[in-house]
């Protein structure tokens, strides 16, 4: 029943023509996450709806819920899917700590060793740390796992997301700050669409 009260509550705001209002989205997000407690936190589906939720409110009280589930769906069912998109929500932050970012960062390439996004994630918060080696080490793995996607070109990463990794190489060489492209546009770190929590869940198999 909850499920359905919460479709019909999102889909009323479209279908009168008008945008869903935040409070209407923080309530669907809290009908869900009230689901997830009914349920365990079995459903795999449950987290990442009610996490979107609690985002698309763009309310400061939203962002905070969406991190907590965030958090609390990796501590209770640690695995590839709840990694990642913690370390998607976590990323979205660009006020959060670097260094817990990186440790959400680490923590889906632990489950997901061979994701460009998240190594380059990784490069880009090791520089924003001062750890420039480092960074330049997760940018070239970064790149060469891009690279192995050649034959599939929808799956690789587009003009931007590759000028973010060689920012990150050419700042360690001394040539130019992390966020200068060579054409003179700026670089803005974890600015893509595919960056965001939505696009990690639907980048999940």
């Amino acid at each position: 029943f909850r499920r359905v009260l919460f479709r019909s509550q999102l889909h009323a705001g479209h279908a009168a023509g008008g945008p869903v209002d935040p409070g209407t989205r923080l309530a669907a997000a809290r009908e869900l996450r009230d689901a997830i407690d009914d349920h365990g936190w079995w459903d795999p589906r449950l987290p990442p709806g009610a996490i979107e939720q609690f985002l698309r409110s763009e309310t400061e009280i939203g962002r905070s819920e969406a991190f907590e589930l965030a958090d609390a769906w990796y501590d209770r069912r640690p695995g590839p899917r709840s990694a990642g998109l913690r370390a998607a929500v976590r990323w979205s932050d660009p006020g959060g700590e670097p260094a817990s970012r990186l440790v959400a960062i680490e923590d889906a390439l632990a489950f997901d060793p061979m994701n460009p996004r998240s190594q380059l994630r990784k490069a880009e918060l090791l520089f924003e740390l001062g750890r420039a080696a480092e960074a330049r080490s997760a940018a070239l793995r970064a790149r060469e796992l891009d690279q192995a996607r050649r034959f599939d070109p929808l799956v690789q990463f587009g003009e931007d997301d590759r000028a973010r990794i060689e920012a990150v190489i050419a700042a360690h060489r001394g040539r130019t700050r992390p966020t200068d492209r060579s054409d003179g546009r700026a670089v803005q770190p974890g600015s893509s669409a595919a960056d965001s929590p939505a696009a990690a869940e639907a980048d999940r198999p």
